[in-house]
């Protein structure tokens, strides 16, 4: 809880955090804005009635309420990126599977799975605004403003491609949304470390090359939550390190 009393002091809430939780969001709030295509695709595509292609579209928004409410009790003891990550690889594969299969049973077990993905990255989306962000009720109306920004694009997108393509479309068009809105996976492999008279390789594409001396920290062996006491036990020391970053690369996704 922060301690707001101090009326001086202005929280500004970290852009990266801000656009994580809107993208997390979007993704998860995607079943229920584009349902209706979802039916309409699936009554199309698969001769399905106005019932069954109803409870296709049903089991999905259910199994996101239902996971978004079981999972938020638990959120503060997991790890937001990692979570939502992990749930958005689960909702992609069902989305590519959807588009593929052609029964009504697999359907209804599949966009039961694209609703537990979708439900938990909902739930770490106000998780996150709740627990991480100063002005909760400004990020509230970003998220809303982006949402009717995008409805605009996806009504529009979402006719088209369900009339063309049926519910093959319509479960593309929801899996390219989500990959355009997916947070970016920052990944430093140890590969990307080289020795002290180790030409630095840039990449080609890299137009936007930047440097900074910086302290490094050398651990000596795999550790993970390690507490402040016991940090001296797997630091193995301390060197000076060039930190070199192609910002153009970087300033690619909003997060960074």
């Amino acid at each position: 809880m922060r301690d707001t009393s101090d009326n001086s002091v202005a929280f500004r809430d970290p852009a990266s955090v801000v656009i994580g939780a809107i993208a997390f969001h979007m993704i998860g709030g995607l079943a229920v804005q584009m349902s209706p295509f979802v039916v309409a695709g699936l009554m199309a595509g698969l001769s399905l009635s106005e019932r069954d292609a109803g409870i296709v579209a049903s089991v999905e928004l259910l199994a996101l309420a239902a996971t978004a409410i079981l999972i938020a009790p638990f959120l503060s003891r997991l790890a937001a990126r990692r979570t939502g990550l992990l749930a958005l690889l689960v909702t992609l594969i069902a989305q590519a599977a959807s588009i593929s299969d052609a029964t009504w049973t697999a359907l209804v077990l599949l966009r039961g799975l694209a609703g537990i993905g979708e439900g938990v990255l909902y739930a770490i989306s106000l998780s996150i605004v709740a627990s991480r962000c100063g002005n909760p009720e400004k990020v509230f109306g970003y998220f809303q403003l982006v949402c009717a920004i995008a409805s605009v694009v996806l009504f529009s997108a979402g006719g088209e491609v369900t009339a063309a393509f049926a519910h093959r479309g319509i479960f593309a068009l929801l899996a390219v949304v989500m990959l355009v809105f997916a947070p970016l996976l920052f990944l430093v492999p140890n590969t990307a470390v080289c020795g002290p008279d180790d030409p630095v390789v840039i990449p080609h594409v890299a137009k936007n090359v930047h440097y900074e001396g910086e302290l490094a920290v050398v651990i000596g062996r795999m550790c993970k939550d390690v507490s402040v006491d016991d940090a001296p036990d797997v630091i193995f020391g301390y060197t000076c390190a060039n930190d070199v970053t192609a910002r153009d690369l970087q300033s690619g996704d909003g997060q960074w």
